[in-house]
């Protein structure tokens, strides 16, 4: 039995049709469309046909239960991503690893027989609340009229409407950077260096008092992970300090140092970003309503 992995690609990559690429794991093509242009990148590889769906049905009025294997999904996820990379050079923009489906191919009747599913796929949901709150018509009007004031902020909305965007697209390093970008300007005072950015911070009881809302706050970034959990045992001073720390490592990178960050692996700092985008949020929904006249 075989199995094989879709993976939905964008941009601009056009391959030779027909080319079918193979190693010792697993053969790998392209999906084109008419114009030739990439839209799916394929893995097939051999399976033991205990790597099949099974389907254990309902008895005694009790629900019925799927088990869905995904044979070596991590291997090929990680390499599809290095090929994303290199092939960025060529005209792919992305492909997504974290939205797949993978077939399940008979190669006899008696796999065909005992197959009880075919076809399984994944996929974010990205789509809007059905019910999101009603934005004031005044709030609306105060923007529109009052843009000259809102231009001293701009920027500091840019970057967290970046920011909030790079979630949604859970590039969670990237969001990290944005909102960072927020405090570092807002309160930074134009120092760069550790320890002189968190004596700036420590000036502004603003600041402090916003973080202390975010530490209080039950939301996503509360995932429970060793990430996470600095962010809710930690004081202000001690948190803003981290952010000041994952910022550094960001900054940098080498690769010369083993088991330095990698851009691919952005859920790594997903409660990072998470946390100081409630910061950043904020921060400059005061300084928005401040500028609107809101009390």
């Amino acid at each position: 039995m075989r199995c094989t992995y879709r993976f939905p690609v964008k941009g601009c990559f056009r391959p030779e049709t027909g080319a079918f690429f193979t190693d010792t794991r697993w053969s790998v093509c392209f999906d084109v469309d008419s114009s030739g242009y990439a839209t799916h990148l394929l893995y097939s590889l051999p399976i033991d046909p205990k790597e099949a769906p099974i389907l254990r049905r309902p008895t005694g009025g009790a629900l019925g239960h799927i088990n869905v294997p995904t044979p070596n999904l991590e291997a090929v996820r990680r390499h599809a991503q290095v090929l994303e990379n290199a092939l960025s050079l060529f005209g792919v923009f992305s492909i997504s690893t974290d939205e797949w489906w993978i077939d399940w191919v008979p190669e006899n009747e008696s796999e065909r027989n005992t197959l009880s599913m075919k076809r399984f796929a994944r996929k974010h949901d990205r789509s809007y609340p059905d019910e999101a709150p009603l934005v004031p018509v005044d709030l609306v009007s105060r923007c529109v009229s009052k843009t000259d004031d809102l231009y001293g902020i701009d920027s500091l909305l840019c970057f967290c409407r970046h920011g909030r965007e790079d979630l949604q697209r859970e590039q969670f390093i990237d969001a990290f950077y944005d909102f960072f970008f927020v405090i570092e300007s807002r309160f930074g005072g134009g120092k760069f260096r550790k320890k002189q950015l968190l004596e700036e911070f420590k000036k502004h009881n603003e600041l402090m008092s916003v973080v202390s809302a975010a530490k209080a706050e039950r939301a996503e970034w509360q995932d429970g992970t060793s990430r996470s959990q600095p962010y809710e045992q930690k004081d202000p001073l001690d948190i803003l300090g981290l952010l000041i720390r994952v910022r550094g490592k960001l900054h940098h990178h080498t690769a010369r140092k083993r088991g330095i960050w990698h851009p691919g692996e952005q859920a790594v700092y997903r409660a990072d970003a998470m946390f100081l985008g409630r910061i950043a949020y904020r921060v400059c929904l005061d300084l928005l309503t401040d500028a609107l006249g809101i009390v």
